[in-house]
């Protein structure tokens, strides 16, 4: 933080620890929600906030929340079109096996499944879905994070859950488990 003085570096500690205490979960299942594996999430994250601290001073304290939203949907849009390339290219991250509990294993299968629901939406549609459905974003929150007009917002709010209670009817009508 060069130029930075230590008032304004102490500043920005606080605001940050602040911002990490209040907002990390948001973040990281805002990142998952738009497709970053969970194995990476937790480097998305810190991608987020250290992005945030060094913008910090230029952010106002009431546009703190939707400001790490929008910098959580550029980096899932950045960890996206990294997976395609990797996977064009035929590269291959290994899974490691471990022991979990049932209650563990339940919850991972149903963000699983919330994940295959979500991954039929496009990007547009997702991300407002995930904003407005998961995290409670408003819409005009949305709109102002996302720079989009209230109404386009809210459009893509609707055909994303219409979209989304479709895979939900499909996968019921198949026998599947939504």
């Amino acid at each position: 933080m060069g130029g930075v003085s230590p008032k304004q570096r102490a500043g920005t500690a606080e605001r940050l620890s602040a911002a990490l205490g209040e907002h990390f979960s948001m973040v990281w299942r805002t990142l998952r929600r738009l497709g970053v594996e969970s194995t990476a999430a937790n480097d998305a994250a810190q991608v987020v906030f250290v992005t945030f601290a060094s913008r910090a001073h230029e952010i106002p304290i009431t546009r703190q929340r939707s400001f790490l939203a929008g910098l959580a949907i550029r980096v899932a849009a950045n960890a996206q079109r990294r997976k395609r390339r990797n996977e064009e290219e035929g590269a291959r991250v290994p899974r490691h096996g471990a022991w979990v509990d049932e209650e563990t294993m339940k919850r991972s299968e149903r963000r699983e499944l919330l994940d295959a629901g979500l991954s039929t939406l496009s990007t547009e549609l997702r991300t407002v879905f995930v904003l407005y459905e998961l995290e409670g974003f408003t819409l005009p929150e949305i709109a102002e994070t996302l720079e989009l007009p209230l109404v386009m917002a809210t459009s893509r709010l609707r055909q994303g859950r219409h979209a989304f209670e479709a895979w939900v009817t499909r996968e019921q009508s198949s026998g599947g488990p939504p």
